[in-house]
């Protein structure tokens, strides 16, 4: 068992890995990480407010122009959507989930990844006995019915959960009986929430 000051504490070493020719891009969290390649000082700065913002732009700093491969991981909740650019231009369309995706060229300093990432909303019941006790889930964000709970909703209310607004850490979910508010677990308060919710419909 780990606790959440740990999980944390390791995000330094976990976002990045070498594999001795390229950078693996592990996590996106804002974040630099400088490296040794054949002599060449290379630097990745990782700018990001995901996951609450869909993207990530990461810029390359080399002494000299350079050759080698980034790897960036593309989960495997992420949609057909999902995009990779350098410097603007779309490289990469529909990258496997649950796979890195390579983007292999010689950088030059102030090239920049970009990466967009589909996140589509699924529902996932607590277990296959209780399919209709379900959660909301945003792409890696789980999220908590906050505040009045109500005792059922429909299944396609839930899945048309909308964040507010852009990079707005609060989700709204339309009912008959008027709005809820769905947040991930990390904003919560001092308030009643519920994680799992049955549905109907």
């Amino acid at each position: 068992t780990v606790t959440f000051s740990q999980v944390t504490a390791d995000y330094g070493i976990s976002s990045y890995f070498s594999d001795g020719q390229g950078i693996y891009v592990n996590l996106y969290v804002p974040s630099r990480v400088k490296w040794t390649r054949a002599g060449k000082r290379i630097a990745l700065t990782q700018l990001t407010n995901y996951p609450h913002h869909p993207t990530t732009q990461i810029e390359v700093a080399v002494d000299t122009l350079t050759a080698f491969p980034v790897y960036l991981r593309i989960p495997a909740w992420a949609g057909p959507k999902t995009t990779v650019a350098v410097n603007g231009k779309r490289i990469v369309s529909s990258p496997e989930p649950g796979r890195f995706a390579r983007v292999d060229r010689t950088w030059k300093s102030g090239d920049r990844i970009e990466v967009e990432f589909d996140m589509p909303t699924a529902l996932e019941a607590v277990d296959p006995q209780h399919p209709n006790l379900v959660t909301a889930v945003h792409g890696p964000l789980a999220l908590f019915s906050v505040g009045e709970i109500p005792a059922t909703v429909r299944r396609q209310d839930l899945l048309a959960a909308t964040q507010v607004s852009a990079g707005s850490t609060d989700w709204q979910m339309k009912t008959a009986n008027g709005p809820v508010t769905l947040r991930p677990f990390a904003s919560i308060h001092d308030e009643r929430y519920r994680l799992y919710l049955n549905v109907e419909g």
